[in-house]
């Protein structure tokens, strides 16, 4: 009888492959991915300038309401974003409890839900 000497790079594949193939399962689960809290639907920020401003989720978008009464939606920016808003200059970034508040040249006002 004649033995077959194989290069130990093909045994040690061998070897993978047979590891591997007794961790998979046909019972596998998909995991959801934590993205973190979801933002409520509407919510209030006290902002750095002592101001308040008012976020309303609004499907793809997001209505601000100033404490002047006037009220800006922006869209998520790109679309499928659910903490980026913008709309040309004007742009809300939110992130867990913060709202960053980008509107034209003026200088950025960061928010505190």
């Amino acid at each position: 009888m004649t033995r077959t000497t194989w290069p130990k790079s093909i045994a040690l594949l061998a070897v993978a492959g047979l590891v591997l193939a007794d961790c998979a399962s046909t019972d596998t689960v998909a995991t959801p991915v934590d993205t973190g809290p979801t933002q409520p639907r509407v919510a209030t920020y006290s902002c750095a300038d002592g101001g308040n401003i008012r976020i309303e989720f609004v499907g793809t978008a997001i209505r601000l309401l100033s404490v002047d009464g006037t009220a800006e939606e922006l869209p998520a920016s790109p679309p499928g974003q659910q903490n980026r808003f913008g709309d040309g200059p004007n742009a809300v970034v939110i992130e867990g409890s913060e709202a960053l508040i980008m509107h034209g040249n003026q200088t950025p006002l960061t928010c505190v839900r």
